[in-house]
This record gives C-alpha cells, structure tokens and sequence, in this order.
C-alpha cells in the first residue's frame, strides 16, 4: 500500500468499517449495503470523474479559474506540434518562467522552474516533449512560502506549510554527501513517506547554481541551504502543521476555487508570504488544485500538531450509510458474542 492507502485503511479498521484488501491492486475496499467503494493511493470515492479529468489537466483548471478571476500564475499552453513549428512565440515570455507537463507531474516529476532565459527554456522543452505533449509555460513566483490547504465540502480541514528540501554543513562533506546522508536519514525516520527522497536532478543543480553553489561545494558548519524549488514530499521536501493561521478571507475564496472546479475533496496548493493574510495583499496566487490531495503531509507532519484528517473523510461514507453502518456493527458484536461463548 501507498502510505496514503495504509492512513485509509488503518482508519477504516479503527472506525469499524468492514473493509477487504485488494491485495491485486495495492488498496482496499469498504462495502455499506449494496455499495462498493474501493480506496487506491490517495483516491477516495467524492469527487466525479468528469470534474477530476478537468483539474487533472493544469490548462484546463489555469482556464476556469482564471477567467474567474482567481489569483494563477501567468500561463501559456503549448502542444509539440506548436514548438516544432515555431508557432510559440518564446521571445515575449517574461522570464523567469516553470515549465512542466499539464498532466502526470505527481511529486514535481517533469518540472523546471526559475528559467531565465529563451535558450534554457528551449533546452527544457526539448527535454520536456520527449515524455510529455502538451506542456505549460507560466510565470516563476519566488521567494513566497508554499501551503498546502485541504477542503472536504467546502471546509478546510487542514493546512501544511511545504518547505522544500534543504541540508545543513559540517565543514566537512559536500552538498552532495549531506544530500545522501539526508536521505539516509529521511528513509528512516518517515515511513509514512519512503519514496520522497532529495533529488539531485536539474532542479537541485539550477538551485544551487543560483547560490553561487554545486553538488561539489563544501558548507560551513550550520551554514544550512535549500537544495530545489519544487516542495514536494516526493522530492525531499518537509511539512509544518499551521491550521490556525489561514484567515477568513482566504478561506472564502478558496471554497469559491472550489466550487468552480466542482470537487468536494481538494487540496489546494497555495503560494503567499503569509496564509494569514488575504492573497492580494500577500502577493498571493493559488498554483494547483489537487483533485486526490495526499493525507500524509497533515497525519504526519514533519512538525506541528497533526490532523486526523482521513478519519473526517470516511465518517462521511458512514453519513451515507448509517443503516448499513450499524447492521455491520451489530453484526459483528453477536459474531463476537457467539465466538466468546
């Protein structure tokens, strides 16, 4: 199971929902009457298809929530076929700029962010089309902290800062040995996270690059860097717990974000100076809409006071289902009863 599935399922048995592994598949199931519902990776039954297909697509959710008015980053959408034959205009892009792929970008895969230049861009989207067609050129927003706010109909449940991947010097070993050494140490002491490692991909290097350093450079004790941009579990990154900082404001246009994109379950990722400030007045934009948002960052964060979230989320399932609910659970006590006597 994907750490997200094991939240569900360990939060399944401790509600007493009558759940079956799907050992096939990596996930589990729940059954409430006649109703089957199956839980893989982060997926839980709330969202329609439909509306997960359009969020799914960053070009299409940039398109509904910009014309919405919503705070997004500056955004161009470019098939293959627009670049190989020079229909992409690159010389009025402001830089710098991300490119990434509108699709299939879990964990940051596939994304180069502060480019400067149209020559690195083109280097990037040659790379970029080899695995991905069409790809999403927007607008670099540095400097501002990253937030990952989720939202079950309507309500947040939760909000995590995202702190992207970063190592301390000793003096002694390079930025190359503190990153395998953080890693060493990372696989061991999140379990909940075994696969977000720190990269030393293009992101890392053009990070370092940035600070006047490389893979090779040697740190000065508690010197400490960032090693990427990208803020994800996946490539290295840490969570804070911050659930009461997010303001009313910020709250209200987000569940008006969500209810644009029609998703009952959402995660939004969010880049501001400060959550606790209204995003116009903290150079805030909302840069993704996650339509199956990973649990973990809030069940397990790298510090702060962590939220229960998955055991709010399947109490709906029982919602749905309370009569069925309770012939299980009566079901199961005179098993018990019969068993003991």
């Amino acid at each position: 199971m994907t750490p997200p599935t094991l939240c569900y399922y360990k939060t399944a048995q401790e509600l007493k929902l009558p759940v079956k592994l799907l050992p096939g598949i990596g996930g589990f199931s729940i059954t409430l009457g006649s109703q089957f519902y199956c839980i893989l990776r982060a997926i839980v039954p709330f969202n329609t298809l439909s509306n997960v297909q359009i969020v799914g697509n960053k070009f299409r959710m940039n398109a509904l929530l910009t014309r919405r008015g919503f705070p997004r980053p500056k955004t161009t959408g470019a098939t293959k076929q627009m670049y190989e034959n020079n229909m992409l205009n690159l010389s009025n892009i402001d830089f710098p700029v991300v490119a990434k792929p509108t699709v299939g970008t879990d964990g940051g895969e596939g994304v180069n962010c502060n480019i400067k230049t149209e020559a690195l861009l083109r280097q990037y989207l040659d790379k970029l089309y080899q695995n991905y067609d069409p790809v999403l050129i927007e607008s670099f927003h540095d400097n501002l902290n990253s937030y990952r706010v989720l939202m079950f109909y309507g309500k947040v449940l939760a909000v995590a800062q995202r702190i992207p991947a970063f190592v301390i010097g000793d003096g002694i070993q390079s930025v190359s040995a503190l990153i395998d050494l953080k890693n060493k140490h990372r696989a061991k002491d999140m379990p909940c996270s075994p696969d977000g490692l720190v990269m030393k991909n293009e992101d890392c290097q053009t990070k370092l690059r940035e600070q006047g350093l490389s893979l090779d450079s040697i740190l000065l004790k508690n010197e400490t860097i960032t090693v990427c941009y990208t803020c994800n579990l996946a490539r290295g990154g840490t969570t804070k717990a911050c659930n009461q900082l997010i303001c009313k404001s910020n709250i209200s246009l987000l569940q008006k974000a969500s209810k644009v994109l029609g998703l009952d379950l959402i995660g939004f990722d969010v880049l501001c100076e400060n959550i606790a400030v209204p995003l116009s007045q903290s150079k805030g934009i909302i840069l993704e809409a996650n339509s199956y948002p990973d649990i973990t960052m809030h069940e397990y964060p790298s510090s702060g006071e962590p939220t229960h979230v998955s055991k709010i989320i399947l109490r709906k399932l029982i919602y749905r289902h309370p009569i069925s609910y309770c012939w299980h659970r009566l079901k199961s006590k005179l098993a018990f009863t019969q068993t003991k006597n």
